[in-house]
């Protein structure tokens, strides 16, 4: 039987209210505020590592730079 994830939205989905979640978010409603405001938590920005805009409706399975919620951090390297 296969698991179930966690959320469909990538872990690296950064959102005002995501901070304030206790458990990952299964609905759009429970990341965005009124404002929509959203970023990659690696570029900082509203375009992900893969070059595409950063929102929860793109930001799930299926993406190149998709990171599923819960895994482990990434090891920054240098170079």
């Amino acid at each position: 039987m296969a698991q179930e994830a966690l959320s469909p939205y990538c872990h690296d989905l950064i959102t005002k209210k995501r901070w304030f979640l206790e458990n990952p978010p299964k609905e759009e409603r429970e990341l965005l505020d009124g404002s929509g405001a959203c970023w990659c938590r690696h570029t900082k920005d509203v375009v992900g590592r893969d070059g595409l805009v950063v929102d929860p409706e793109d930001c799930q399975s299926g993406r190149s730079c998709f990171r599923e919620w819960g895994s482990p951090r990434e090891v920054a390297t240098e170079g």
